[in-house]
């Protein structure tokens, strides 16, 4: 069972960048009017040096809480839960190709290379980061999968959030939804609970339940890799990630 592109969101999360942006600037401008921050003293105009360096002080404090506040928005929830705040009121989510998170790695190599991509353009063109972001939208509207560079460096994919935990899978024609991704340690949990124990380290033992061979991939940890039953071949099929094909297993 497949269904549509589940990538084809670049209209919401150019919504959701522009609502990230929106909080990002109110996080920043809390945290600079709690400490006090006084702008105006920054200038070095008509202010004593011991006023400047109160300022300063002062400001590095709020830039250092809002970059925790960014890490944990661009690494730790995008990558445990597929979202920053902007993600999350749009209905979409970064995933891996399993449909599921990307996890903190990915998250921390996506956000990276969006931030640095904003930051060597901001000296470019006023307001900082408009001619990156027009470049991504441009890129995410014409490439496969819907990919901005963030996600071209971290094998990353951002779908609406109903595809989540389903398989995103490459096609001819593009990408398809695929039926729902299963890990091997979500199966040997309802075999345990059926009373069959765990296959042996570094080998392949095919679930003994009828219910498995339904066609639906899931993840062997043994062979780290997913599996699926193939009713055509009568037999069970390993996925290769370095060739890309379905072998026989087992």
């Amino acid at each position: 069972m497949t269904a549509g592109d589940p990538t084809r969101v670049v209209g919401r999360r150019v919504i959701g960048y522009i609502f990230d942006s929106v909080i990002d600037t109110i996080v920043l401008l809390t945290f600079t009017s709690v400490l006090g921050v006084q702008f105006s003293r920054l200038t070095r105009v008509g202010v004593t040096e011991t006023d400047v360096n109160d300022a300063m002080q002062k400001f590095a404090v709020a830039m250092g809480l809002y970059a925790l506040y960014y890490l944990a928005s661009r690494v730790i929830t995008l990558g445990w839960f597929g979202w920053t705040p902007g993600m999350l009121i749009v209905g979409v989510r970064c995933v891996r190709w399993d449909g599921r998170p990307c996890g903190p790695v990915r998250a921390f190599v996506r956000s990276l290379v969006m931030l640095v991509g904003s930051t060597l353009f901001s000296g470019w063109v006023l307001f900082g980061g408009i001619l990156f972001l027009g470049g991504s939208i441009v890129l995410m509207s014409a490439s496969r999968g819907h990919k901005n560079p963030g996600d071209f460096a971290a094998g990353t994919y951002v779908i609406d959030v109903g595809y989540s935990g389903r398989l995103i899978i490459e096609t001819a024609n593009g990408l398809m939804t695929g039926p729902p991704s299963v890990r091997r340690e979500e199966a040997e949990k309802y075999l345990r609970k059926q009373g069959v124990p765990p296959p042996p380290p570094g080998t392949f033992v095919a679930p003994l339940t009828a219910s498995a061979k339904n066609g639906v991939p899931f993840h062997d940890k043994n062979l780290d890799t997913y599996v699926v039953w193939n009713a055509k071949q009568s037999a069970w099929l390993a996925f290769d990630k370095a060739t890309g094909a379905w072998n026989q297993v087992g």
